[in-house]
């Protein structure tokens, strides 16, 4: 059923007001603005892991150490992965998977090159270990997807 009268729709810390006259063009306004694409949301996760992932993220005393005998990790877990940066190491390979075009390829690149093993220690820390290998199958997958896709659409040059 289509409101009489005005309508007002907050989004993202931003009001508009429109007439039900345009419901349509709202209701595909609203969709598209509703939720960020999966490409932004690549780049964003890649852009947190970039500037968060370190070398011995949680300081702890000696690689040499099991997690279990590190009396307070839980703390030091908490304190230097934030909710951000869990999230972006969960799930970045989800969302390059679901972008078209090969968005995210040069971040992607430049990840496997420099911070991949930050995200590796990262992702044991968060008890995610054996998400690392299908991440990175996934993200190959995507990858190669695209190249024979340009490779059938521009022809082998």
């Amino acid at each position: 059923m289509i409101p009489k009268g005005p309508i007002l729709f907050h989004i993202e810390h931003c009001m508009k007001l429109f007439h039900n006259q345009l419901h349509q063009l709202c209701h595909l306004w609203i969709l598209r603005m509703k939720f960020p694409s999966n490409a932004r949301l690549v780049r964003s996760c890649f852009r947190i892991m970039k500037s968060q992932l370190r070398f011995n993220i949680c300081d702890l005393p000696s690689s040499f150490l099991l997690d279990s005998e590190v009396p307070d990790l839980k703390d030091r877990i908490r304190a230097n992965i934030g909710d951000g940066l869990r999230y972006s190491c969960l799930h970045w390979a989800q969302h390059f998977a679901q972008t078209s075009s090969g968005n995210g390829r040069r971040e992607i690149g430049d990840f496997l090159q420099l911070e991949v093993l930050f995200w590796i220690e990262a992702m044991n820390l968060l008890e995610s270990r054996s998400q690392c290998a299908p991440m990175l199958q996934q993200a190959r997958e995507c990858i190669l997807k695209v190249r024979i896709l340009c490779y059938f659409v521009l022809g082998s040059r």
